[in-house]
């Protein structure tokens, strides 16, 4: 598994203070829908494709297309997903979606291939994340597999508590603070990798002597003993490498005895609209701009998990 991502998008930056790695934090939008409409051919009947002009560029996104405007929700989880079986029926609500009028539309981008946009009224929905109304979607084709951005969603501001975590989500691929006690083989190989790799990132004492007060401090572990694995020099650290993207929103924030109170969407698919579990997070305001994460709770829980998508 891969754990960081090396280049800054829509989610928080977190600069390494050992490598000087960038890495990108959660996808996480929110707005009222608008309508936008992208320059370029349009039509407004898939079965007039050919029209847009683009020969064979687009055939992927024509394809997934076809399968949500004819409700096709076996082919769209194959171009999503890829077969992978722990997502089955994550798009069956899709079959509620009542489509009245749209239009496509191809615009040539810089990298030589093709933009389609689909400006579309949604009539009706049993779909929670797409309530009837006007909608403009980008239909992408990414690392992520098949997928819709929402162009009427915008980025957020996040705020003090909620920055703070964007730095462990732009570093690390796991969603849960776990009771470290618990921890053993290789969940707690691959949690300390996290730990140390956070640790270096916001810029603690990972040296032999500190690191665990540094853990204490910044993450609530008590006892965090790591083994030699990533020690270099007196001190713990992890190299450049890939990392993973989460597809989420933050959707509410509480002050409660001390701690501050963040809750977290997270969504199983990468256009956002089928939700995964709901989590709350933990924080203490250390001063200074800094914050211990204490812990996270599911709060509901989705048959199934995040969605990431990784390099």
């Amino acid at each position: 598994m891969v754990l960081c991502l090396c280049v800054c998008a829509l989610g928080a930056c977190a600069k390494s203070g050992g490598g000087g790695d960038t890495a990108t934090g959660p996808l996480t939008t929110t707005a009222e829908p608008t309508t936008q409409v992208a320059p370029g051919p349009s039509i407004t009947d898939i079965s007039d494709w050919a029209q847009l002009g683009i020969g064979s560029a687009g055939d992927s996104q024509f394809q997934y297309l076809l399968a949500l405007l004819s409700h096709n929700t076996s082919a769209l989880e194959q171009m999503t997903y890829g077969g992978n079986s722990n997502y089955a029926g994550v798009f069956d609500n899709y079959k509620t979606l009542a489509f009245g009028a749209y239009s496509l539309s191809a615009k040539k981008n810089n990298y030589g291939s093709y933009d389609i946009t689909l400006n579309i009224k949604i009539t009706s929905s049993g779909v929670e994340s797409l309530p009837a109304g006007d909608y403009s979607f980008l239909v992408q084709e990414g690392i992520s597999g098949m997928s819709l951005i929402n162009l009427n969603l915008t980025q957020p501001t996040y705020t003090p508590a909620e920055t703070a975590l964007n730095v462990w989500f732009a570093v690390c691929l796991g969603y849960e603070f776990p009771d470290y006690a618990t921890l053993s083989g290789d969940d707690l190989a691959n949690y300390n990798y996290m730990v140390i790799d956070y640790l270096n990132v916001i810029g603690a004492d990972t040296s032999v002597a500190n690191i665990a007060a540094s853990a204490k401090k910044y993450l609530n572990i008590d006892n965090f003993a790591p083994d030699g694995t990533w020690l270099s020099d007196g001190k713990y650290y992890i190299g450049g490498h890939g990392g993973s993207v989460w597809f989420m929103q933050y959707t509410g924030e509480r002050e409660e005895t001390g701690y501050t109170v963040v809750t977290a969407q997270f969504f199983a698919d990468p256009s956002m609209t089928e939700k995964s579990h709901t989590v709350e997070y933990r924080l203490q305001d250390l001063g200074g701009g800094e914050y211990m994460i204490a812990g996270s709770t599911i709060v509901e829980r989705s048959n199934y998990e995040p969605y990431r998508f990784s390099v």
